[in-house]
């Protein structure tokens, strides 16, 4: 690519990222790089890499073993949340078990399961019971927040709720399994190196504990 990057890349994104440190750290990518043009496709649904011509994917969760290269960009805790009023409705919640009568938002994408881990390092499994299954991390902030019932978010959809009451994260001792945030790209990309250039850039920026 010379002394200088240049090229366009395709990129997809969960779109709950559109403002994020994610989405941050691809803004100062830009201007670090004036000769490189960005397509970005904010998107919940799950996208094809190949199928689509991608040059990258930035996915959350757990990845599972594929031909696709990939590598850990961060991590992001995760806080079961309710409404301050749909809360109210209920005697506040000592174990997961407490919860078996509450309503959930589900995200279709997850199964219906739920692990919680204490404290001492108790693993307990609870079944969400939803009305609502939606799939969109940003549907289930509105709909939580419309006092319909439980959700499981990432940290920074939350962090603003919580600290001015609007939600309460329910369960506070009790851990979820973080989400792993991974930039993942196909081994045979055309823009090898301006992905590669990507993905070392967002690594490098300390995106919620960002791991080599």
């Amino acid at each position: 690519m010379g002394d200088e990057p240049i090229g366009s890349l395709k990129i997809s994104l969960p779109a709950f990222l559109a403002s994020s440190e994610i989405s941050a750290a691809i803004a100062e990518f830009v201007q670090t790089y004036p000769k490189v043009n960005l397509s970005l496709n904010y998107t919940d649904q799950v996208i094809n890499i190949m199928d689509e011509g991608l040059d990258l994917s930035i996915r959350v969760g757990w990845l599972e073993d594929s031909s696709l290269m990939a590598r850990k960009i961060g991590e992001s805790k995760r806080f079961l949340v309710a409404s301050s009023k749909y809360a109210s409705r209920h005697q506040p919640p000592m174990h997961p078990n407490d919860l078996k009568q509450w309503d959930w938002v589900h995200f279709s994408m997850r199964g219906s399961t739920v692990d919680f881990t204490s404290p001492n390092d108790e693993v307990v499994c609870i079944c969400e019971k939803s009305r609502v299954n939606v799939n969109s991390a940003l549907a289930i902030s509105h709909f939580v927040s419309e006092n319909l019932g439980l959700g499981i978010l990432p940290e920074n959809l939350v962090k603003k709720q919580l600290a001015q009451e609007e939600l309460i994260h329910i369960l506070p001792n009790w851990q979820l399994k973080p989400l792993g945030y991974y930039a993942v790209w196909p081994n045979n990309a055309h823009r090898e190196n301006l992905t590669l250039l990507l993905v070392r850039f967002l690594a490098k920026r300390g995106l919620i504990t960002a791991e080599d």
